[in-house]
């Protein structure tokens, strides 16, 4: 919440962290990010959602778009403005506000405990989302036997030995090598397990997890935060998701960070540039709501 004697905004803020869409709780690493926007008077609810494979992706959408409902139910009590809430997140969490934002008013595609409800935002804004479950996929297809040697085996994260932290000051090229190459093996079978195997087993789902399909004209302001040397996210599906809205019609700012990977968000931001430049985004992007 804003400290004392900021003047509320009525902007609303609902945050979906990251960690691909398996691992991961609100409240890591995010205080900085959090205290810039209530600075400007926003309300931040950070939403600890389902993860898979307690449920799939079309489960993660329901509850963000059950946490918009909730904020709105409630709003006069924090000083919000019903109709000035965004939605947004991190990597996968931006994944999932994406699609959440996008369908808010596709009652086919709603949840059936969500039928009849307002959910839809007045913006949408994201860091390092993966925009597009095929092009993912694709980017890490090389790595899929070494992921998953037999058919239908399940990725347990927990079990899993490939090392999640990078390597540390000077390790060796080959160290790094090794490092991205476990992350992206990984990633590949964290897709898999999530979207009920290859495209061809799961079209649905992955058309679903696809953002590029639910782009038309009328949706919400976007905001795209996208690292150009980002090893697990393909930039290239954010360049082409911010070209098919605006050809739509549909409001965007796409901001590519140069030299810059994934999770770089929280890697000191309040000293790192790509973190201070996506954060002034940020900031200028919620006054426009």
């Amino acid at each position: 919440l804003p400290a004392a004697g900021i003047p509320r905004s009525g902007v609303g803020v609902v945050y979906l962290h990251g960690s691909a869409w398996y691992l991961g709780d609100k409240g890591q690493l995010t205080g900085p990010v959090f205290r810039a926007w209530a600075a400007d008077g926003h309300v931040v609810m950070d939403v600890a959602y389902r993860m898979c494979p307690e449920t799939d992706v079309r489960g993660m959408v329901a509850d963000a778009q059950a946490a918009v409902m909730w904020l709105k139910a409630h709003a006069a009590e924090f000083g919000v403005d019903p109709q000035r809430i965004v939605l947004s997140g991190t990597s996968a969490g931006g994944h999932i506000a994406l699609i959440a934002a996008y369908t808010a008013d596709l009652p086919d595609l709603r949840a059936p405990e969500l039928a009849g409800e307002d959910v839809s935002v007045a913006g949408v804004f994201t860091v390092s989302a993966p925009i597009d479950a095929q092009a993912m996929l694709a980017h890490h297809s090389d790595l899929l036997a070494t992921a998953h040697p037999l058919p239908g085996a399940a990725y347990d994260p927990l079990t899993d030995t490939d090392p999640l932290i990078p390597p540390g000051p000077g390790a060796t090229r080959r160290a790094w090598l090794a490092w991205d190459r476990a992350q992206q093996r990984r990633m590949a079978g964290l897709l898999r397990d999530l979207l009920g195997g290859a495209p061809d087993d799961a079209p649905e789902m992955y058309a679903f997890a696809s953002v590029p399909t639910h782009v038309r004209p009328g949706l919400a302001p976007t905001l795209l935060i996208q690292g150009d040397q980002d090893v697990l996210v393909p930039v290239g599906a954010a360049r082409d998701l911010a070209q098919r809205l605006r050809a739509a019609g549909v409001p965007v700012t796409y901001l590519e960070l140069p030299q810059t990977d994934h999770g770089f968000e929280i890697a000191l931001p309040q000293l790192s540039p790509p973190s201070l430049a996506a954060v002034a985004a940020i900031r200028r992007f919620l006054l426009t709501i």
